[in-house]
């Protein structure tokens, strides 16, 4: 393989040393003479020029960059194709991969697993607006900067999500196995979810400090990531917030119509966790963990059902999961004996995975560590060289990264300072840390503490304004620094005015409003009562069954500049909201015999019971939760009564707004009296209630006279009021012939 070292490309890119080589392309560091900085060049090797498929890749993965402009991905400066040569230009990132980092930390602290999370999705939010999905995001493709901001690499396999979804049985290009989306280890179509999914498996890694599926085998994994479930977050790691615990789970959810749709719905859930720390979530699935679903024997012989993770009803038959295997979690379906039931199942993700392997090397991380050695050697003097020369000359050092100061003295780019002082016996392991002066910005040296004098004089030296603001403190001394603004290791530009909160005994001085969330109220009382502030109005409203007892609000916020005495009022979680009963009296009308009253809470049927329609009072349970409830009860679809309950007083209250039992008119179905006498339809009717009963005779053959003949209304299901007007239509006997009984002529 031919070494670019030495070499000038495109008569601007001076080639100074090799950063690491990856599966198709050679990574190099340059000096762009035009632009007069430092870059990296990515080359694709010789051997895959002429092959089609990795120069459409190479071609691919400059395309998506190149139109990409975002903070937190890796900048295309410029790009060259030919016959002979291709490679792409690229900002030169000074940091380590987030995998890295990883492993250094072993389990990240999760409040900056949120910060990576945010900065990760952002970049992914740019890319998907553009129409590209990155297809292998995993923490070996994000680099973590000094200052704690990453940068998103590596769109070798990316593809335009508007014009080109190909399949890994396509052409093999799968991300890395461990945190491809189910989709992807199928074989199927990928768009901006699979890229969630991913990222969901990268934060699962930062907070437990272990990958959600793991095996010796490839094909393994791929199978795991389409039919397991990861165990819970919060098994691994119990500090891990439940919150925290369901964004993580939701974006790893494989199917895909629970997942997050957008890197920016992702978002809003994270900014709304980090606005609520103690946050659940209402998903419209269940966030568990297959170990944790529900098993119900159906019969002695054990028919298990299975309630899986995205909250598909119960019906799936399986023997209970023993450790280290797989099951289809697909509704099983009587197959042919000489067929074997996982075949077709597996087949499309070993075609997509074995597709994978055949272009697997594109997987190894690009950037590789140089061997460290041990022998002892004097510290040589690096102060006024030049950090590119002094990290290339002394190469078998060991150096941290960088910290960038303003130094006047010294030139941008240049040491001016090193942790280890000339001819110190050092071996080639100890760590070095230079400072480097730079003319671009630096993180705000931490100064809490300091007199304020000393602190102004220190910021200054790295080339700072300074605001100096009085604060009333009883914890801090006067004269010392509380905090600063930006606060310390944010990175601010040369010439900025960082803000000195000083400590003062003055009476007048205005008092920052401490953050009261998660304390008790004794200990908020004792916070403010140290401050010289005073507790305000109290109020309690629900919140989990975690933070009860604890404050959830404040007002003023956090931080806020209030006069010396001003209270500050807070919210005590309840705990978790609890279904509440409370009992309705319903006052019944006047009528006869009994009826059906029905019971409804926020127009859902609750209650359905048999009354007596006597005027007397019949008392009816209702249980709910929440302020504003509207209940209603009905006898025979007629409204008797509705109004309004408070469960969250204590006790529950409620109040009637209309009583219509007053008004109350019965209503009855007519019974059928055709065919019967007259003195028996009477009877009948007055014994339903019916009063209202009008006779007609008509002559007419075929009845028996004082029979009823028809009646209005007819019998049927509907109900008529007991005073509505019953019409009977009676027979009678024919009249003899008129001429019989005439004399004759």
């Amino acid at each position: 393989m031919e070494s670019f070292e030495g070499k000038v490309l495109g008569n601007r890119y001076e080639v100074t040393e090799m950063l690491g080589e990856g599966g198709m392309a050679v990574v190099y560091k340059a000096f762009d003479a035009v632009e007069n900085r430092v870059v990296a060049v990515k080359i694709l090797k010789e051997e895959f020029l002429a092959n089609e498929e990795f120069s459409r890749r190479f071609k691919n993965e400059a395309k998506a960059i190149a139109i990409l402009s975002h903070p937190n991905i890796v900048k295309v400066y410029d790009i060259f194709f030919s016959d002979k040569l291709q490679y792409i230009v690229m900002e030169y990132i000074e940091g380590i991969t987030l995998k890295e980092y990883i492993n250094q930390q072993k389990i990240v602290d999760w409040k900056e697993a949120v910060h990576f999370t945010t900065q990760i999705l952002r970049a992914l939010q740019h890319a998907h607006d553009k129409g590209i999905v990155h297809r292998d995001i995993k923490p070996q493709n994000i680099m973590v900067l000094q200052n704690g901001n990453i940068k998103v690499a590596d769109f070798g396999i990316a593809r335009f999500s508007r014009s080109e979804t190909r399949t890994i049985t396509e052409n093999g290009a799968i991300g890395s196995v461990h945190y491809i989306s189910p989709e992807q280890a199928r074989g199927e179509l990928t768009d901006a979810q699979a890229d969630i999914y991913s990222v969901g498996v990268v934060l699962y890694e930062m907070i437990t400090g272990r990958l959600p599926f793991d095996s010796k085998s490839a094909v393994s994994v791929a199978l795991m990531q389409v039919q397991s479930e990861p165990v819970r977050p919060r098994d691994i790691n119990p500090m891990i917030p439940i919150g925290l615990e369901q964004i993580t789970l939701r974006a790893m959810q494989k199917e895909k119509a629970n997942r997050y749709r957008t890197a920016s719905e992702m978002l809003i859930d994270l900014d709304e966790f980090k606005r609520t720390p103690a946050i659940k979530f209402d998903y419209p699935f269940a966030t568990v963990s297959a170990r944790e679903a529900v098993f119900v024997n159906k019969s002695a012989a054990a028919d298990i059902r299975i309630r899986d993770g995205y909250g598909r009803e119960p019906g799936y038959r399986r023997p209970p999961v023993q450790p280290g295997t797989v099951y289809d979690r697909a509704p099983q379906k009587p197959e042919p004996e000489e067929e074997e039931p996982a075949k077709s199942a597996a087949l499309p993700i070993l075609i997509g995975v074995f597709s994978a392997l055949v272009v697997g090397i594109i997987l190894i991380a690009i950037f590789v560590l140089p061997g460290r050695g041990g022998k002892t050697i004097d510290m040589p003097e690096l102060v006024g060289k030049k950090y590119e020369d002094v990290i290339k000359e002394y190469d078998e050092l060991s150096f941290a990264p960088p910290v960038y100061v303003y130094n006047p003295d010294y030139a941008d780019g240049y040491v001016c300072e090193q942790s280890i002082k000339t001819g110190t016996k050092i071996k080639k392991s100890t760590v070095i840390t230079l400072s480097v002066s730079s003319d671009e910005g630096t993180p705000v040296v931490s100064v809490v503490g300091y007199q304020y004098s000393e602190a102004s004089s220190i910021l200054k030296s790295y080339g700072f304004s300074v605001k100096v603001v009085p604060e009333k403190s009883a914890t801090v001394k006067e004269g010392e620094v509380i905090r600063t603004a930006p606060a310390a290791n944010e990175v601010a530009q040369y010439g900025a005015t960082i803000t000195l909160y000083v400590a003062t005994k003055d009476e007048n001085a205005p008092v920052a409003v401490p953050d009261l969330t998660g304390k008790t109220r004794a200990q908020a009382e004792q916070a403010l009562e140290d401050l010289g502030l005073k507790l305000g109005a109290v109020s309690e409203q629900f919140g989990t069954a975690e933070n009860q007892g604890y404050i959830i609000g404040q007002e003023p916020q956090a931080d806020a500049q209030v006069k010396p005495g001003s209270e500050v009022a807070i919210i005590v979680s309840k705990g978790a909201e609890q279904d509440t009963t409370v009992t309705v009296a319903v006052k019944l009308p006047t009528g006869s015999g009994s009826a059906t009253a029905d019971a409804y809470l926020n127009n859902t049927k609750v209650r359905e019971i048999t009354v007596s329609l006597d005027g007397s009072t019949v008392r009816m349970d209702f249980t709910g939760r929440g302020k504003e409830n509207r209940f209603t009860v009905y006898i025979d679809a007629f409204l008797l009564c509705d109004g309004t309950i408070d469960f969250t007083a204590d006790p529950p209250t409620y109040e009637i707004s209309m009583d219509n039992s007053a008004s109350y008119t019965e209503k009855k179905a007519v019974p059928d009296v055709v065919r019967l006498s007259l003195s028996n339809a009477r009877q009948l009717l007055e014994g339903e209630g019916f009063t209202n009963i009008k006779v007609l005779e008509q002559e007419t053959d075929g009845y028996t006279p004082g029979m009823v003949i028809s009646q209005s209304p007819s019998h049927s299901a509907t109900t008529y009021s007991l005073d509505r007007e019953i019409t009977l239509i009676v027979a009678r006997s024919v009249s003899a012939d008129p001429w019989q009984n005439e004399p004759d002529d």
